[in-house]
This record gives structure tokens, sequence and C-alpha cells, in this order.
């Protein structure tokens, strides 16, 4: 039997139809019951045990995704609204290749890297061209692995990552 949302086709196993799944971890990200920090993004490291959080306010927190401890601030007041987070390992300003850093785009038009693990941010890559806040973003891509995209008002910017 197959329904519109593919349950029992080869697409959705029979055994995944009509199971709720139970999350294996709860984390508790931070505020109060009265006035709670909402989880807005989130990014697991693909090298690492390390799971990135942006919160509502407006801040981006570290937790070990084994333990689900937290692991403090990497930005404890971030420019703008974070709109996207996502990990690339890249080589920074001749620092090397294979450093793992978190990238975050903002309401404030810039692209920030962070060095998750330092909990300190490693560059800046401003919008151009009248781009305006920057909606999404992603790096380590390209021929060289040094590629940073990001999206916002009907554009894409490219950065080369080795820049800062």
């Amino acid at each position: 039997m197959d329904d519109a949302s593919g349950c029992g086709s080869s697409r959705v196993p029979p055994a995944f139809c009509g199971q709720r799944l139970k999350p294996a971890r709860t984390i508790r990200v931070g505020g109060s019951s009265a006035d709670p920090d909402y989880v807005l993004q989130t990014a697991v490291s693909p090298i690492s045990p390390l799971l990135a959080v942006s919160t509502s306010a407006p801040a981006i927190k570290s937790f070990d995704v084994a333990s689900g401890a937290s692991l403090g601030d990497v930005a404890p007041r971030h420019p703008g609204t974070v709109t996207d987070l996502g990990f690339a390992e890249a080589a920074f300003g001749g620092a090397g290749p294979g450093r793992e850093v978190l990238l975050s785009s903002s309401s404030e038009s810039a692209v920030y890297a962070w060095d998750a693990r330092a909990r300190s941010q490693a560059g800046v890559f401003p919008a151009y061209g009248g781009a305006g806040e920057l909606w999404s973003c992603s790096g380590g891509g390209g021929s060289t692995g040094h590629l940073l995209a990001a999206g916002g008002n009907s554009q894409i910017l490219l950065w080369d990552m080795r820049c800062c």
C-alpha cells in the first residue's frame, strides 16, 4: 500500500511508516522557562563531536554531541541575527590546511568565521554590491577547498577563504 507520503514504497521502508522516532538525546540550550533561549540554527561538525547552535540571545553556543555537555559560547554576542550556520575545513591567512571553522551568516551583511574549539573569531567576510542581509552560507568547496559562498537579495557572493 502506497500513500501520498510514500509509505510502503521503495522510498520509505515500511518499518518507518507511521512510527514516531524518539530523539537519542535532548540538550538544554539555556535561558529560563519564563525567558528561554530559542534555537534558530544548528550545525553538526562532520569531523569532530561538536554541535553549534545559534540562539535568540543572539549567541552561538557549542556542545559535545556525545555527552551533551556545554563547551561554552563560540560567539557570546553575535553581530546581528544568525541566519545560517555551517562547518568548513579551511586554511585562513596561512594558518595551514585542516583548520575546522564554523561559518555564520548574519543580518549584518557579513559572514563570520569562528574557530569553534578556541571559541574565537577567525575572520569576517563583508557583503559587497548591495547584497544586504545574508540568508545562507557554506564553505570549503571549490577545486581547492577554499571557496565560501553566501546568498542574499537575489545575489550569491563568493570569497576565497585564504584571504583573511
